[in-house]
């Protein structure tokens, strides 16, 4: 377990020069240990910067929060088609048979993402750094052929963005190029701390199983909700904000089953590579305790984060909306679907490392 990994951070480190030597440097030999000994003591204090913290309850009320959101959405799965089984338009067997059609097709892609994920897993572990070249090239390639399609239908403005795109692709793949082996020895680390504790890849599945099954629930609610604004309920009031809470609850609702996955698998692969006598089994103590933590102590946290973003995507998607509804203020629903679009890829890239940190110190 210690060599595999030795042999893994060799391959991040950059090669050392046998042949270098400090010519003209003007420093004594006791000067050069000098600074030798202040960049290890440097570094030294760069690791020490993250310290574990006190575990207990953290942001206690927004996973309260979360709790009482999926009572109500569970409960209006429940109350609501019994409340309204009398209402001959309410549960007409057309409308029925369609949301089991849909509901089947969800189910049927969620299986494909399943065995796809699986299969990507052992691609990427055999051939990470031809991967990270393909992905490279795979933008430039998709630019050259959409310039050649244009070059067919003869539209000039398709052949001069098809043109660009390639020549900025192919610049960038040239710039970061000699840095691939960097790469996939990054991801090839990643992945040997994953396989390590594939147990933590079973517990992922399981999230969003369970994820896909209250993704069901949403859409089964947010299904009555359009019933009743259609006015296929005897008592129907407000429907509209029952469907813009349901639409938060969705979004809510995904990036923490999300989240508490991204959190597990962060403190188990840090438990792996600081502490890996923890670490090296499928079901291992890092796992358990990296899930524990996620869904009691930290959970709050989860919640908070998921939350921000969650509200953002609320209001992209009723401006999506409102654009499509009304043409006389669609460039400013354009620009502010903009806004909120940059927003929501802000709050998803604060959320990636700060959830790291709450994964492995416990934040």
């Amino acid at each position: 377990m210690e060599a595999d990994k030795s042999n893994l951070t060799e391959q991040l480190l950059p090669p050392a020069d046998p042949d270098e030597e400090f010519i003209g440097s003007g420093l004594t030999e006791h000067e050069e240990e000098q600074i030798y000994v202040d960049e290890t003591e440097e570094t030294d204090q760069a690791w020490a910067r993250g310290e574990k913290q006190p575990v207990h309850f953290r942001d206690v009320s927004f996973a309260v929060l979360f709790y009482l959101q999926l009572i109500a959405v569970i409960s209006v799965a429940i109350i609501v088609p019994l409340k309204e089984s009398t209402n001959s338009s309410f549960g007409s067997n057309e409308r029925i048979s369609n949301q089991k059609g849909v509901l089947l097709f969800c189910l049927a892609v969620a299986a494909m993402s399943f065995v796809i994920a699986s299969i990507s897993l052992s691609i990427m572990s055999m051939y990470s750094q031809s991967l990270v070249q393909i992905s490279l090239l795979f933008s430039t390639t998709m630019s050259v052929s959409m310039a050649i399609l244009a070059i067919f239908q003869s539209n000039v403005l398709g052949i001069i963005s098809g043109v660009l795109l390639a020549f900025v692709s192919s610049c960038y793949a040239c710039a970061v190029w000699r840095r691939i082996p960097f790469a996939a020895a990054n991801l090839k680390t990643g992945l040997t701390a994953v396989t390590t504790n594939w147990g933590v890849t079973a517990i992922a599945y399981v999230i969003s199983a369970l994820s896909v099954v209250y993704l069901a629930v949403i859409m089964f609610d947010i299904f009555l909700t359009y019933q009743c604004s259609n006015g296929a309920c005897d008592q129907g009031h407000n429907e509209k904000i029952f469907l813009v809470l349901f639409l938060l609850a969705l979004f809510w609702s995904l990036q923490v089953f999300k989240n508490t996955i991204h959190v597990t698998i962060a403190g188990t692969v840090g438990e792996w590579w600081f502490n890996p006598t923890n670490a090296s089994s499928c079901c291992s103590r890092a796992i358990w305790d990296s899930l524990f933590r996620a869904t009691t102590f930290s959970f709050g946290s989860i919640c908070c984060g998921s939350l921000l973003v969650a509200v953002i995507q609320t209001l992209r998607q009723l401006v999506y909306t409102a654009r499509h509804n009304d043409e006389n203020n669609a460039i400013l629903l354009c620009i502010a679907e903009c806004i909120l679009s940059l927003l929501e890829d802000l709050g998803k890239v604060f959320n990636k490392w700060a959830f790291v940190y709450v994964g492995e110190f416990f934040w």
